[in-house]
């Protein structure tokens, strides 16, 4: 029988008012799809370390700790725990190399020393009231690939208008952990959109994601279920651009004899059938040339000498035939029974083309029924 997916479930009536409210709430987000209110967003840090702030020039000292705290300050306002320079640096007082160094052996150091990956690093050049700042978001592997550093200059510009330009820098590079829109179809449309244990939606899906790779999963009655790797790009890198994602499934073998859901089930005799009704034939020839043979003399030529023996194959002609029409009869019961079974189609035993396209590929299968 075939078997139907369901996305809610039902829930008995007598179960009191309030649970049931309660189930809803968490299921229906998942089993529905409202434009662009869909979002997921595992990838998003939890705390970020400003791990490097050096000041060159005319600066004042104490200037290192006004940028220190106004950094840290907007990324803690975009929603982020943030651990200052001031407190990584007592955090690495046993360890004073790590501090402000980014080779990559340093930077695979720092996590478990500093409770995250993720690294603010300050560069500031101060000549007078001019200032030319670079500001670099990293990982424990080093540079986020896609992600270039903020370089930008404020020329004639105080302090406060200084630290109020390096907190935008900052938030534009904190911007890549920011949901972005995406778009998943399908072909054909109607498959439901899974990824990891939570459901999107049903395809054409329209939500958010925050920036990162995810295995969704893609699922259509009387079709494969379609597994692809998407990689979500961050808002720094492609815009505010909707990213659009195409997944193509292939028809699948269903168990029952309806019309739903692509190819039918395979007939039950298949090959079999073909070499039985093979048998048949050549059975049922041998039989008919041994009664046509049977009481004609043995010798091939009569006319110069006389022949005393005599064909005797009639008992050989009629058991031959008799077993080949046997076999006739049961293959093609066997032809019959698969016709019955089949969809009664003319293309009944057409083969079937189906190519899905894969990352870095394509998967290409043929199907045939006979």
């Amino acid at each position: 029988m075939t078997r139907h997916s369901h996305l809610c479930r039902q829930f008995p009536v007598a179960i009191l008012v309030g649970a049931a409210v309660l189930a809803a709430t968490v299921l229906y987000p998942a089993a529905h799809n409202t434009a662009w209110g869909q979002s997921v967003n595992p990838g998003k840090p939890q705390q970020v370390a400003i791990i490097a702030l050096e000041i060159d020039g005319d600066a004042a000292p104490e200037f290192l700790f006004d940028l220190d705290r106004e950094l840290a300050s907007v990324i803690e306002n975009a929603g982020f725990l943030v651990r200052s320079f001031d407190d990584v640096r007592q955090a690495l007082s046993g360890e004073p190399g790590l501090l402000g160094c980014i080779s990559p052996d340093c930077l695979s150091r720092l996590p478990p020393l500093l409770g995250t990956k993720w690294f603010f690093r300050l560069q500031v050049q101060a000549s007078g009231s001019v200032y030319v700042f670079e500001l670099a978001l990293l990982t424990e592997e080093g540079k986020i690939e896609g992600l270039q550093p903020v370089q930008d200059t404020c020329p004639v510009c105080t302090a406060r208008e200084l630290s109020e330009q390096i907190g935008r820098a900052a938030q534009r590079l904190l911007d890549i952990f920011e949901p972005v829109p995406i778009a998943i179809d399908s072909a054909p449309a109607g498959a439901s959109v899974r990824v990891g244990d939570e459901t999107l939606g049903v395809t054409p899906f329209q939500g958010s994601l925050a920036p990162g790779k995810y295995d969704i999963v893609v699922e259509l009655e009387g079709h494969s279920t379609a597994s692809e790797t998407i990689e979500v790009v961050g808002a720094s890198s492609a815009g505010k651009e909707v990213q659009t994602y195409l997944i193509e499934l292939v028809p699948a073998i269903v168990d029952d004899g309806d019309k739903g859901g692509g190819l039918q089930a395979s007939p039950p005799f298949r090959l079999w059938k073909w070499p039985i009704a093979i048998a048949g034939v050549t059975l049922i020839g041998i039989g008919a040339y041994h009664l046509s043979i049977d009481g004609d003399e043995t010798c091939s030529n009569t006319d110069t000498q006389v022949c005393d023996e005599l064909y005797d194959t009639g008992t050989t002609g009629i058991t031959a035939l008799s077993a080949g029409i046997v076999l006739g009869l049961v293959s093609g019961g066997m032809f019959w029974w698969d016709s019955a079974r089949g969809s009664g189609s003319d293309d009944e035993y057409a083969g079937e083309f189906a190519l899905q396209p894969r990352r870095g590929g394509a998967v290409t299968t043929w199907r045939i029924r006979f």
